[in-house]
């Protein structure tokens, strides 16, 4: 599996677990816990990126590695973003001070440049292992996994909306879907 993707999908599965209700090691009807299907659909994804890329077994651990290493730093950079996000909320409902929009509006623009240059250091590592081509198509790969788990998403609704005591969860049937 290519970095990108192994950048992307644990991070999103981290946020999804997150969202989850509490049983979070329950079975799902096929016998697997969220961590057993989270590992299926990382490996599926591992599979396809290798075929889709044309990478030896060498080179998509070379991948895998790059993404274990930046993949702390994506995780950070959510959870930075969330914090941001939540403080231009609160401070558009309570017309916070010209001050406090400067200090908003900076803490933004260093998220920005955080953020861009992790980026640009995982591409960098990632360019040492693949080609251009082979890169940009990992992008497009992360971009329909992402397009996939949004569409799902857009089914199911949010976490804990409807969902009812003997049904399997929200998450269960999303980790399910995602593997189909």
């Amino acid at each position: 599996m290519t970095m990108t993707f192994r950048r992307f999908l644990p991070a999103v599965l981290s946020c999804l677990v997150l969202a989850a209700p509490v049983g979070a090691q329950d079975r799902d009807s096929q016998g697997m816990t969220r961590q057993e299907m989270q590992q299926r659909i990382m490996a599926q994804f591992d599979q396809q990126v290798q075929r889709d890329l044309g990478l030896t077994d060498s080179e998509a651990d070379a991948v895998r590695r790059v993404s274990v290493r930046y993949y702390g730093y994506r995780v950070e950079v959510m959870r930075d973003r969330r914090m941001l996000d939540r403080n231009i909320e609160r401070f558009m409902e309570g017309q916070g001070s010209e001050m406090q929009a400067r200090r908003i509006l900076r803490q933004l623009r260093a998220f920005r440049d955080r953020e861009a240059t992790i980026e640009d250091e995982e591409r960098d590592a990632l360019l040492e292992i693949l080609s251009h081509r082979q890169l940009l198509r990992l992008h497009v790969l992360r971009e329909e996994f992402r397009e996939r788990i949004r569409n799902v998403e857009g089914r199911r609704g949010p976490p804990g909306r409807g969902s009812g005591g003997g049904q399997e969860s929200w998450l269960d049937q999303e980790l399910l879907e995602l593997m189909n």
